[in-house]
């Protein structure tokens, strides 16, 4: 892979190329000098930082193409990560650090992940309709709701009613519930994806140097905007009626239903 598409890669994407044995050495070196070099700036210890992302590498592997920063992410891959992530205990995130802005479960009804999260409960909603209910529709709609609903979606966003969420009854699917769920879903870990992933590189940075902070939100933009294209093709899915296969085995141990 050429220095000039490397650049085009996100940060957890990088650190996914340069410790996959498959790419040739200079792609694998290229890789790491341009975390660096994208780094630098941080006053944050390289190898603190990545200590995260290789346990994540370490549990789902070196293909990027298992990753939603990767060129083909698809809405199976999404929704699995997602229901890992949200039954996930709060001292591992299954994510990578570049992946967090397409999937989380930050209390912001305009971050990319809630509207998919829309579009996808419509979609398990006339699936129900038309084929039945199972246990994990059911259970993945439940999340999916009551995150929208802990997301404060409603009829003041503009595109969006919940009134029609749910046929007018948000209660109709999710008695599986438990306050627990709900206590978390509306906690939610940050208020924002921007004050999240500055929390995971370091907040005390931030308080003491402004210059620090500016760089820090300036490289979570563009790493955000390195992903324009992972998101066009996930809207797409999701607007179109992707069939999330939620009866998969990896699709019911994220739900928890394996347990």
């Amino acid at each position: 892979m050429k220095i000039r598409e490397l650049k085009k890669q996100t940060i957890s994407a990088l650190f996914v190329i340069a410790n996959n044995p498959n790419y040739d050495y200079e792609t694998r070196k290229n890789a790491e000098a341009e975390l660096r070099k994208r780094m630098k700036n941080l006053g944050y210890d390289y190898d603190t930082f990545a200590e995260e992302e290789f346990q994540v590498i370490e549990k789902r592997g070196t293909n990027l193409n298992n990753y939603l920063v990767g060129p083909k992410p698809n809405m199976q891959l999404l929704m699995e990560l997602y229901f890992r992530f949200h039954n996930s205990s709060s001292d591992y995130n299954p994510l990578l650090f570049s992946e967090n802005h397409l999937c989380n479960d930050y209390n912001n009804s305009h971050s990319f992940f809630s509207t998919i999260c829309k579009m996808e409960v419509g979609n398990i909603e006339e699936r129900m309709e038309s084929s039945g209910e199972t246990e994990p529709l059911i259970e993945a709609y439940n999340i999916l709701l009551n995150r929208l609903l802990c997301t404060r979606w409603d009829a003041s966003i503009v595109g969006v009613d919940i009134g029609s969420v749910a046929h007018l009854d948000i209660f109709k699917y999710n008695h599986n519930i438990s306050d627990e769920q709900k206590r978390r879903i509306a906690s939610s870990k940050a208020s924002s994806i921007g004050d999240a992933l500055i929390g995971k590189i370091d907040s005390t940075l931030m308080q003491t140097d402004i210059a620090k902070w500016l760089y820090v939100n300036c490289l979570l933009l563009k790493d955000n905007l390195l992903l324009t294209k992972q998101k066009q093709r996930l809207r797409f899915q999701a607007l179109t009626g992707y069939v999330v296969d939620y009866n998969t085995d990896e699709m019911k141990d994220a739900l928890g239903l394996n347990r």
